[in-house]
Formats: C-alpha cells, structure tokens, sequence
C-alpha cells in the first residue's frame, strides 16, 4: 500500500463527446517532454494495460482506490494514467486497446511523468469527433496484429 503525500486527486468525470472537442489543443505523448509538472493538457490515448485496483493511505488517513492505466500513442511512447475511483473505469470499460481523451489532465512528477486525474479532469470515452481517435485506434490495431511487438518506451519528463 502506497502513501500519498496529497489529498488533492479526485475522480474524473466521464461523458460522451461534445461537438466542441475538436476545437481544443489535443496532444500527444511526445508533447509531454516539452511541459512542465503540474501543467493541465488535453491527450488522446490508447489504453495499453489495466493494472489492478489498489489501495493507497491519503494524508489523512483514509484509504484511497486507485487504478493505474498504461497508456500509449502512435509515438511509441507509453504513459502512466492514474485513475482515482474504479466506478470510472466500469463506465470506460476499462479495456485495452480503448481510446479516450482526457481533458485537463495533470502532469505529474510521479514515475518521472506520468498523467493524473483531479477534480477539474474529464475522460471521453472513443471521442470519435476527433481525429486522432481513428487513427490511434488504426494504429493500434495494427500494433496488436503485428508479428513484431513493439516495445513502448516510457516517457520520462
């Protein structure tokens, strides 16, 4: 069981794609490196792995469940996504090979980066309005069927 040192996470809302979606900044992965920690950004990704629900001591005191997501583009990066209640991840379906954007995600120093939800974050679930949904979702696909694995570096900020 992990101690955290803040009690600032919060659960991230999940909802269908508006039409005004396309109209923010979506990064990549690779964009991580070039921001700073604790910055708020937009990233369309696709679910790698789903690691198992866990436990963590908030400074309080009280437990906290947490599940981990590998994420990963088409830039071969990898990323670690912190989920902050599993009731989120029963409505994403919490799959790999998902693709969601997550809006207003916090970059964290934790792993030497990795993606953060807190109360100000949204997930989109197959934000089919936007571009990239398809072609990470082609991209993956191809990536899963591929006699050659690919190894994801993961990124490091």
């Amino acid at each position: 069981m992990e101690e955290v040192d803040s009690d600032d996470e919060f659960p991230a809302q999940i909802l269908s794609p508006a039409k005004s979606l396309d109209k923010l900044e979506w990064l990549g992965l690779a964009q991580i490196k070039e921001k700073k920690f604790n910055e708020m950004l937009n990233f369309v990704v696709v679910i790698h792995k789903v690691k198992d629900i866990d436990s963590i001591t908030k400074k309080s005191g009280h437990l906290k469940e947490k599940r981990d997501l590998i994420v990963c583009d088409d830039s071969n990066l990898s990323c670690l996504v912190t989920i902050w209640s599993d009731q989120y991840m029963e409505e994403l379906g919490g799959k790999q090979g998902t693709v969601i954007g997550i809006q207003k995600a916090r970059i964290s120093s934790f792993c030497n980066g990795s993606l953060n939800v807190t109360e100000e974050t949204t997930i989109f679930y197959e934000p089919e309005i936007l571009p990239q949904c398809h072609r990470l979702r082609q991209w993956y696909t191809m990536v899963q069927f591929s006699k050659e694995p690919v190894d994801f570096e993961y990124i490091s900020v």
